[in-house]
């Protein structure tokens, strides 16, 4: 199979599609549970397309790109997840061609090949939440760009490029805001292939401003600029990392794709035959590597359809594995353990077997309502960080995000608090409040205007009908 792939013919990548298909399509049968994540993402677009303005209607630190993402799609195709999870397989089809394109025209490999689409749309396939129309692969498609412009630097630096590289990223932090830290990652790619002026820099610098200056802008005009610094920008500054996933979850669903990954990186660190060009990408992707570990830091959560942002490197590397390794029959037997091992990653992180079920859970990532909560169809406002309760109901009120949503209630001791609260509850009534955090008995207490609107049955408050 891999001889396939070793010729250079762009007809390759429709092998790359079929395999990827194949691969999947167990998934179209057998729908993966929504991930909280998801169902935040399809809140925010169900809720934007009601009029709902970002930051200002909607409290939530999505970046600002993706928002407006979720929002065309739900007006387009509404809440459908499988529509969604198709696009997010085009779109990562799409990036494999365009890498594979980037390093056939760089002459990354001594021959002109496919595998590394292939080993692309594999690494996608390792988790079953990698292939969700996530912000970071979103981000990831212009992250890409990036790429492209660095490894073009030593041929062609024209103060264009190095803009265009500035605009890229500045679309990549608005689409997925802990890409900000691959700034460092372009800063020293930049000095891998070109040594650049300060000007060069501060044109890198203005691209980025440029971009972010229009969203400035737009909430400058419409007055809603505090919160889009507070609910977005200013959201980097808190960095407190947790997982949604316990580290045996995360040793055995990336067991496969790492493991090649060394195998690899050893290939390629033993081999003294790559001219210049060459080892600078390798290091250059060895950084990328390091940025894209690190930018899970600034990550609200952490849960692996962010390691998406991982595909590059592995591509590269395991490419490099299978053209320089020299036993035939041992190498086409380890590409079809990578095969079946990503594909079998991708279902068992999803639905596990056996004892499985006792190291690999993503329970903690998935949204589930409670067995006695029988709500639906009907505004709700959770006060507390479960989301689950908003599967098959509608958010009122702005109080998406529990942590940004603190900036009201925990200050009901205040008066200011205390109207804020009140106004957004007039402005966006729920007709069912759910108190998982104990705050409800404290807005009541201490807005007492509001009791005459609701029913307390245990942590629900129902709105009474007119």
């Amino acid at each position: 199979m891999l001889s396939f792939f070793r010729i250079n013919d762009p007809l390759r990548l429709i092998g790359v599609f079929i395999i990827f298909i194949i691969i999947r399509i167990v998934f179209f049968f057998q729908i993966p549970p929504i991930l909280i994540p998801e169902l935040n993402w399809l809140i925010i677009g169900e809720k934007l397309g009601g009029g709902a303005i970002m930051y200002v209607d909607v409290w939530d630190n999505i970046a600002p790109f993706s928002a407006l993402v979720y929002w065309i799609l739900y007006e387009i195709v509404g809440n459908s997840l499988i529509t969604y999870h198709i696009l997010a397989m085009t779109l990562v089809f799409i990036q494999a061609a365009v890498f594979n394109q980037m390093l056939l025209k760089k002459n990354m490999y001594s021959e002109k090949n496919y595998l590394p689409a292939l080993l692309y749309v594999l690494f996608s396939c390792s988790s079953f939440d990698m292939l969700t129309l996530s912000p970071p692969l979103l981000s990831l498609t212009f992250l890409l760009l990036v790429i492209r412009n660095i490894l073009s630097l030593s041929e062609n630096a024209f103060d264009n490029e190095i803009f265009k590289t500035g605009l890229y990223l500045g679309i990549a932090i608005l689409l997925y805001l802990p890409s900000f830290v691959f700034i460092a990652f372009i800063a020293l790619g930049f000095t891998l292939f070109r040594t650049a002026s300060i000007r060069q820099y501060l044109l890198f610098v203005y691209g980025i401003s440029f971009v972010f200056s229009l969203v400035v802008l737009y909430y400058l005009w419409i007055g809603g600029l505090d919160s889009f610094l507070q609910n977005y920008l200013f959201t980097v500054l808190n960095i407190d990392f947790s997982s949604h996933l316990s580290w045996q979850t995360l040793v055995i669903v990336m067991f496969v794709p790492t493991l090649f990954l060394v195998f690899g990186l050893m290939r390629v660190f033993a081999e003294t035959a790559f001219i210049n060009f060459q080892s600078n990408t390798q290091l250059l992707l060895l950084i990328w590597l390091a940025t894209a570990l690190l930018t899970n830091l600034f990550a609200t959560t952490f849960a692996t359809y962010q390691l998406i942002l991982l595909a590059p490197t592995f591509s590269l590397f395991v490419t490099y594995f299978f053209l320089l390794y020299k036993k035939r029959f041992l190498k086409e037997l380890l590409f079809f353990i990578l095969l079946i091992g990503t594909g079998l990653s991708g279902y068992w992180s999803c639905f596990p077997l056996g004892k499985l079920r006792n190291y690999v859970s993503y329970s903690a990532v998935i949204a589930k309502k409670p067995a006695d909560f029988t709500v639906s169809n009907k505004r709700i406002l959770v006060l507390g960080k479960d989301k689950s309760y908003y599967y098959g109901n509608q958010m009122a009120t702005p109080y998406l995000n529990w942590e940004l949503s603190q900036a009201h209630f925990a200050n009901l001791e205040y008066y200011s608090g205390m109207v804020a609260v009140y106004e957004n509850l007039q402005k966006d009534m729920p007709e069912v409040i759910i108190d998982d955090s104990g705050v409800g008995n404290q807005i009541f207490s201490k807005i007492p205007i509001l009791q005459g609107f609701y029913t307390q049955k245990g942590n629900l408050y129902f709105l009474k009908k007119k």
